[in-house]
C-alpha cells in the first residue's frame, strides 16, 4: 500500500497478515503490550519481575520466550489439555525455566489462590467459546489483573469474519456424506487447498475468503474441527467486545499493534472516511467505524481496569515514541516487479518487504539493523541521522519520529518499554539461545528448525546437516567464529560459518553481550572489504556496540602497547620524518607481520600509502585501524579525508558522522563533514557544520576557511572575505587561505587594480618572511644557453579537470630533443586523464606528502632549469616553494589570471590578445612574456557535432551562461537584465547553478525586472550533456570582472559566440584572449552599453548569427585556438630567451615573442 505522508510501503496492508493458531505470537508479548500501552498513555508493570498469566497456553511456546528472557519474572500457563499441560512443563525443565509453571485448568481455583498478574493472555480463546463462557473469562481477567496490569485478548471480528462463514458451509457441504471426524477433516482440508488455488477473481467474496483460508490451513486438524466443523463460538463486532469488557470492569485502551487503529495505515481514503464517520464520537465508535471500512477480521484488544479509563488517549500519541527503544533487522533486497523507480527495497527478520526512497526512514532501518538483535532508543536514532551535526536537535528528533510512524504503520517495528534481553546480555561470547540447542537435539541431520526468539516470535530456520552438526557441538557459551577446521575463506569443511552466524543473527537466534557483538562485528570487518557496502553496516554495527561496552581502550589508538610496540613504532615514525618512506613502509609491515592488531600501526601505514597515492591500498590500511579501535574519533575523521578521494561520497559522510557522534565537542569534526557536503553540494548543510563548529571554538582555523570557500562559492563573497581574514588575522602563515582570499578578490570587482596588487605583493611579502633563513642547496644548472633543458611544471590539478585541456597538447608539441619534461603533481586525486598525460614526462613525480622545502630540495636535486607554477592561487598550489627558488627560471602560467605576488617568480606568460604590452605590466611583480597565443585548447574528444542556431525553431534569441555561481554578481546581472528588457521575447539559460541557489537567483534577476519564466535551469551534468545544453543557447553572455576562461573555449568549440566585457585586470580580460586566439575580436566590448547593444543587434540578425555559428569550428580548426603545435613554437622560442637571460646573468624584463 502507498502511505499518504510517506514514500515507504510495505508488500501487503498491515490487516492482510496471516494470523497463525496458538502459537509463538509476539504482539501477546508482555514486551510489545507494555509498549503498545504506553503509546496509549497507560503505564504499566517493568518486565523483568512482572507476573504473567496465560490462559490457554498449549504447550507453553507461548509463554517460554518471555520466562527465558526475564529469568525473575513469574509465568504462570493454564490450558485444559493434560497432554499440553505436560510438554510444556517438559519444554520447561529441558530450558531451565524455572520461572515457569504450568497447571491443568481441572487443577486450578481459579477464583482463590491463583493471585494477581500484571499481564494477562487470552489469545484466541474468545470467541470461539460460547457467548457466557466468553463473559466468563473476561470476568476472570478483571479479577486476577493486578492495578497496573494490562489484558491481552484476541478475537475474530466482523464485518471481515463474515467470509468464515461461507467457509465452514464450503467445508461442511463437502463432508455432508462423511461418516466419522477423520472424514470430515480429510474432507475439509481438500475444500480448503481447492478454494485456495481456485476462487474467482470476480467472486465478490473473494476478498474476505483470501484471509480465512489462510488461517484455517495453518490451525491443526483439533482446532479445524473446533472452530470450523463443530460450530463452536462465533465472531462479534468489535464494539460488542467494548460492551463486554466494559460490563465485566474492564476498559479496552487500544490494540497491540496500535498501527491498526491508525486510520492513515489504511489509506488517505480510509482515514478520511473515518474522520467524517467519527465526527464528535467515542474512540470505540471510531473504531468500529473503521473495522467497516477495512474489513477487519481479527483484534488484539489490550484492556485495563475501568477505573484506568480515563488516563488512555482516544489514539496512540506518536510523541511517545521518545520514550520507547525499537527494533528490526532489514535487509537491501532486490527491487520486486512493484518496487517504484528510485525506492530501496528491504527484507525483514519475517520475510516482511517494506520499499522507500525516504532518506530518514532508511536510515531508521540501517541504525536498527546495525543494533540487531538488541534495541536502539531514540537519542541513538537521533544520532544516527545525517543532519543531526548541523541540525537543532528537536527537528532531528521529529524527522526521526516520522520516520517511526512510518515503519510503526507498515507493521514492520519492534518495540520495547525497557532494554530486553539482547540488550542486557553479559556473556563473554556470542552464544545460540538456549531453545534452539534443544531444538537442534531432535534436528541433527539438518532440515527445519521450527523455534521461536526471545524477541517472542516464530522462527523456521532451514539447515544442513552440516550447519546442524556444527551447532550441536559449538561451545555452549559460544558460537566459534574461526574453528579449528575452518579455512582461511571462513569456511568450516565446506561451511559457511559467516552466512551462517548472519542467518542466526537476522532471525534473533544469537545472543552475548556489547562486547561479544563488538569482537564479532570486528572480527568480520578485518576480514572483509572496505569496497563491499555491507563492510559500512558492519562499521555501524561495530561502533555502536563497541560504545554500548563503554570500554576506552578502543578509543585510545595507543593503548595496551608494549614498550617494543612503542620503539618500533618511534622508529618508523624517525624514517617517516626523514622522507626514507619505503624503509618507513617495510619497518611497518614487518611490526605488522608479528602484531597484526595493532591499531597504530595500520594508521602509520595508511599515511605513507596515501603518500604514495596508493589510496585504494590506504583505504584498506585505514579501515583496519578503525576496525581495531571503532571509538577513535580522531581515526574516523582522517578516514573520511581518505575516502573522500576514493570511495564514494556516502563513504566518507559516514566516517564523518561517526567522529562527530564520538567526538561532538571537536570542531575539526564539524569541519571535516562539510567538507564532504560541500562535495556533494550541500551547500546549507555544510555552512551550517561549519557554523555549528565555530559555536564550539570560534577561532577554529580550519573552519573559518571552509565557510570562506562555501560562502564565495554560494555566492555570499562578505562573509567569505571575512571569513579568510578572520584566520589570516589568527594565523598570517596560513598561505592556503591567504590564495583563497585572492582568488575571492579577483572575483569580486570591489579593489581598483592598484589596491588587487597590493594584495598580492602582501602575500609576496608574507613568504619572503617565512623562508627568510631557511636553508637551501644552491643551484648547480650549467650556464649554457644552446643545451637541452629540463622544464619542470608544478600544478595540483592533472586528472580529468580543465588544467589538461590546456597543457596536454602542449607537452605533446614541445621538441622532446631540446626539452625534458619533469612534472611534479601536488594533488591528491589521479585518475586515467593522470595515468594520460604521465606518459608524456620523462620524470613524473608525486609530491603530495612533501613540504615546501623538500619538495624544493627534490626539484634541485633533478636539476630543472625552468620551473612552471600552474596553479597560482588555486588549490594545491606550491608557491611557498617558488619563493625558495626551486629552479634558474620561474614562470606562472595558465592557473591563475593575475599576479602571484611572489618576488622570487620571474615571469608570467600572456599574449596580445589579453592586453598590449605596457596595459597590465603594473599590475604583476612577474615580468610580462607576450606570445603570440598564451594558451591553446584540446576539446572534449566526445564533443557534440555543432547544431544549428536554435533561434532558427525557437522563434526567440537564447541567451546563456555556464559560469560558476560565485561569478554572478548583482552587476553582472544588471547588465544581463538590462540586455533582456532590450530583447524582450528572449530567454535565459544557465547551468552550474547549485540547487539550494536556484530561488535566490530567481529572486535577484526579479529584482531587476526579469520573470522567473525567462530564465530556464540546467542541473549541473557529465561532459557530453553540459557540452549538449550549448544546442540550446545563441548567445553566451560572459561574467566579470571574473570572465571565462574553460567555459568560453568549450563554448566556442560549440559554436556559441561570446559577449565579454574587457575591464582594467588580466582576470577581467580572459575571455577576451580566448576571443582573439579565436578570431572573433569583434565580440569583445570595452563598455557595458556597447555589449548590450552588440547583444541587441546579433539578436536582430539570427541569419547572419546563424552563418557564424555554422562556421565556427572549422574556423578554430586553423587557429591557434586548437593548434598546440603554433602556441608550442612560440613557448619553446620564450623559453630559450628566458634561459639565455639567466646565463648571461642578465636582469629579467618583459618581452614579446613575435609569430
Amino acid at each position: 500500500m502507498n502511505l499518504s505522508d510517506s514514500n515507504a510501503r510495505p508488500e501487503t496492508g498491515p490487516q492482510a497478515r496471516p494470523r497463525p493458531a496458538l502459537r509463538t505470537v509476539f504482539q501477546s508479548s508482555p514486551i510489545q503490550l507494555r509498549a503498545a500501552a504506553y503509546l496509549y498513555g497507560i503505564e504499566s508493570v517493568p518486565l523483568a519481575e512482572a507476573r504473567v498469566l496465560e490462559l490457554g497456553c498449549g504447550v507453553g511456546d507461548n509463554l517460554l520466550p518471555f520466562a527465558l528472557g526475564f529469568p525473575r519474572a513469574k509465568v504462570v500457563g493454564i490450558d485444559a489439555s493434560a497432554d499440553d499441560i505436560g510438554k510444556a512443563r517438559a519444554n520447561a525443565r529441558s530450558l531451565g525455566a524455572g520461572n515457569a509453571r504450568f497447571e491443568v485448568l481441572g487443577d486450578v481455583d481459579l477464583d482463590g489462590g491463583l493471585g494477581e498478574f500484571d499481564y494477562i493472555i487470552l489469545h484466541q480463546t474468545y470467541g470461539k467459546v460460547p457467548a457466557e463462557l466468553g463473559e466468563a473469562l473476561l470476568a476472570l481477567c478483571q479479577r486476577h489483573l493486578s492495578p497496573l496490569g494490562i489484558a491481552f485478548v484476541s478475537y475474530h471480528t466482523l464485518p471481515g469474519w463474515k467470509g468464515a462463514e461461507a467457509l465452514r458451509d464450503a467445508m461442511l457441504f463437502a463432508g455432508h456424506a462423511a461418516e466419522n471426524v477423520n472424514d470430515s477433516l480429510a474432507a475439509a482440508r481438500t475444500t480448503l487447498t481447492l478454494l485456495a488455488d481456485s476462487i474467482a477473481a470476480a467472486n465478490p467474496l473473494a476478498p474476505a475468503l483470501a484471509p480465512v483460508l489462510k488461517y484455517a490451513r495453518e490451525l491443526s486438524d483439533e482446532e479445524l474441527a473446533a472452530e470450523f466443523l463443530q460450530g463452536a463460538g462465533s465472531a462479534c463486532y468489535f464494539i460488542e467486545f467494548a460492551n463486554a469488557a466494559a460490563q465485566n470492569g474492564l476498559a479496552h485502551i487500544g490494540d497491540a499493534e496500535p498501527e491498526q487503529e491508525i486510520a492513515l495505515a489504511f489509506g488517505a481514503n480510509v482515514a478520511l472516511f473515518n474522520s467524517l464517520a467519527g465526527l464528535g464520537q467515542t474512540a470505540a465508535v471510531r473504531q468500529q467505524y473503521l473495522d467497516f471500512a477495512v474489513g477487519r477480521h481479527f483484534r488484539q484488544s489490550m484492556l485495563v481496569h475501568a477505573s484506568r479509563a480515563q488516563e488512555c488517549l482516544p489514539a496512540p500519541d506518536m510523541e511517545r515514541l521518545d520514550g520507547l527503544r525499537f527494533a528490526g533487522c532489514f535487509r537491501v533486497a532486490a527491487p520486486s516487479s512493484g518496487t517504484a523507480a528510485g525506492h530501496q527495497h528491504y527484507i525483514n527478520q519475517h520475510g516482511r518487504a517494506i520499499a522507500t526512497d525516504d532518506t530518514h526512514v532508511k536510515r531508521v532501518l540501517a541504525a536498527l539493523t546495525a543494533a540487531w538483535p538488541g534495541t536502539c532508543d531514540m537519542q541513538e536514532l537521533v544520532l544516527a541521522m545525517p543532519e543531526h551535526p548541523y541540525e537543532p536537535e528537536e527537528a532531528v528528533r521529529t524527522s526521526v519520529r516520522h520516520a517511526l510512524q512510518t515503519l510503526l504503520r507498515a507493521g514492520v517495528l519492534r518495540l520495547s518499554r525497557e532494554a530486553t534481553p539482547y540488550d542486557t546480555d553479559t556473556g563473554a561470547g556470542l552464544r545460540v539461545v538456549p531453545h534452539l540447542k534443544a531444538a537442534l537435539d531432535a534436528c541433527s541431520d539438518g532440515g527445519t528448525v521450527a523455534t521461536w526468539s526471545l524477541w517472542h516470535a516464530p522462527v523456521v530456520l532451514e539447515l544442513s546437516a552440516a550447519e546442524a552438526q556444527y551447532l550441536a557441538r559449538a561451545d555452549a557459551l559460544a558460537v566459534r567464529e574461526r574453528g579449528d577446521k575452518e579455512g582461511p575463506d571462513g569456511t568450516e569443511a565446506g561451511l559457511d560459518v559467516e552466512s551462517l552466524l548472519e542467518r542466526l543473527r537476522d532471525r534473533g537466534l544469537l545472543i552475548g553481550s556489547a562486547g561479544a557483538w563488538a569482537e564479532h562485528f570486528r572480527s568480520r570487518l578485518l576480514a572483509g572489504n572496505c569496497d563491499d557496502p555491507r563492510w559500512w553496516a558492519l562499521l555501524d554495527a561495530l561502533v555502536a556496540y563497541a560504545g554500548r561496552r563503554g570500554l576506552g581502550s578502543d578509543a585510545d589508538e595507543f593503548a595496551g602497547l608494549t614498550p617494543a610496540q612503542r620503539t618500533a613504532l618511534g622508529q618508523v615514525n624517525t624514517l617517516h620524518n626523514a622522507a626514507r618512506h619505503d624503509e618507513a613502509e617495510q619497518a611497518l609491515r614487518e611490526l605488522l607481520r608479528t602484531n597484526p592488531d595493532l591499531a597504530s600501526a595500520w594508521h602509520a601505514l595508511a599515511r605513507i600509502l596515501r603518500r604514495d597515492q596508493r589510496r585504494k591500498q590506504a583505504v584498506a590500511a585505514m579501515g583496519r585501524a578503525v576496525a581495531l579501535r571503532p571509538l577513535n574519533a580522531a581515526l574516523h575523521d582522517e578516514f573520511g579525508d581518505m575516502l573522500a578521494d576514493t570511495m564514494p561520497l556516502q563513504a566518507a559522510e559516514i566516517a564523518a558522522l561517526h567522529a562527530i557522534r564520538l567526538g561532538p565537542g571537536n570542531p575539526q569534526h564539524y569541519s571535516r563533514l562539510a567538507v564532504v557536503l560541500r562535495t556533494v553540494r550541500k551547500y546549507d548543510a555544510a555552512i551550517r557544520c561549519c557554523e555549528r563548529a565555530l559555536t564550539l571554538d570560534p577561532t577554529h582555523q580550519d573552519t573559518h576557511n571552509v565557510l570562506g570557500v562555501l560562502s564565495q562559492e554560494t555566492g555570499r563573497p562578505d562573509i567569505a572575505e571575512a571569513s579568510y581574514r578572520r584566520v589570516l588575522a589568527l594565523n598570517p602563515s596560513a598561505n592556503r587561505v591567504h590564495s583563497n582570499l585572492l582568488f575571492l578578490l579577483t572575483h569580486q570587482g570591489t579593489l581598483s587594480p592598484d589596491a588587487l596588487f597590493r594584495e598580492h605583493v602582501e602575500f609576496g611579502k608574507q613568504l619572503a618572511r617565512q623562508v627568510q633563513g631557511v636553508r637551501r642547496a644552491p643551484l648547480n644548472n650549467v650556464r649554457d644557453p644552446q643545451r637541452p633543458l629540463r622544464v619542470g611544471f608544478v600544478s595540483g590539478d592533472l586528472r580529468t579537470h580543465a588544467m589538461i585541456h590546456f597543457i596536454e597538447p602542449i607537452w605533446r608539441h614541445l621538441d622532446r630533443e631540446m626539452h625534458a619534461i619533469h612534472v611534479y603533481h601536488t594533488g591528491e586525486v589521479e585518475d586515467q586523464a593522470t595515468k594520460r598525460v604521465a606518459e608524456l614526462a620523462q620524470v613524473w613525480r608525486r609530491v603530495r606528502g612533501l613540504d615546501a622545502a623538500r619538495l624544493r630540495d627534490r626539484i634541485v636535486e633533478d636539476g630543472v632549469d625552468i620551473l612552471f607554477d600552474l596553479s597560482g592561487h588555486t588549490d594545491a598550489n606550491r608557491l611557498l616553494t617558488f619563493a625558495m627558488r626551486a629552479a634558474p627560471v620561474q614562470v606562472s602560467w595558465l592557473g591563475y589570471p593575475a599576479t602571484t605576488g611572489v618576488a622570487e617568480m620571474d615571469y608570467y606568460l600572456i599574449d596580445r590578445h589579453a592586453a598590449a604590452p605596457g596595459v597590465l605590466d603594473a599590475q604583476f611583480t612577474e615580468k610580462l612574456v607576450y606570445l603570440p597565443a598564451s594558451f591553446t585548447f584540446q576539446p572534449h574528444p566526445e564533443s557534440p557535432e555543432v547544431n544549428a542556431a536554435p533561434a532558427l525553431t525557437n522563434g526567440h534569441i537564447t541567451f546563456g551562461s555556464f559560469n560558476r555561481y560565485s561569478k554572478i554578481s548583482d552587476a553582472v546581472l544588471a547588465l544581463w537584465a538590462r540586455v533582456l528588457t532590450r530583447v524582450p521575447d528572449a530567454k535565459m539559460l544557465m547551468g552550474h547553478i547549485p540547487e539550494e541557489s536556484v530561488s535566490e537567483l530567481q529572486e535577484r534577476f526579479a529584482r531587476f525586472g526579469v520573470s522567473a519564466d525567462r530564465i530556464v535551469l540546467r542541473p549541473r551534468a557529465g561532459m557530453r550533456t553540459y557540452l549538449g545544453y550549448h544546442h540550446e543557447v545563441d548567445i553566451v553572455l560572459d561574467t566579470f570582472p571574473y570572465t571565462g576562461g574553460t567555459t568560453s573555449c568549450h563554448s566556442l568549440w560549440m559554436g556559441v559566440p561570446i559577449l565579454s566585457l574587457a575591464g582594467e585586470t588580466r582576470t577581467s580580460r580572459q575571455t577576451a584572449s580566448v576571443l582573439g586566439v579565436a578570431g572573433l575580436q569583434q565580440w569583445v566590448c570595452t563598455s557595458q552599453d556597447e555589449l548590450v547593444e552588440k547583444a541587441v543587434a546579433w539578436a536582430s540578425d539570427v541569419p547572419r548569427l546563424a552563418a557564424l555559428r555554422a562556421g565556427m569550428r572549422d574556423e578554430l580548426r586553423a587557429s591557434p585556438f586548437v593548434r598546440a603545435d603554433l602556441v608550442a613554437q612560440g613557448l619553446q622560442r620564450a623559453m630559450r630567451q628566458m634561459w639565455s637571460t639567466w646565463c648571461n646573468g642578465d636582469p629579467v624584463t618583459s618581452f614579446e615573442v613575435t609569430p
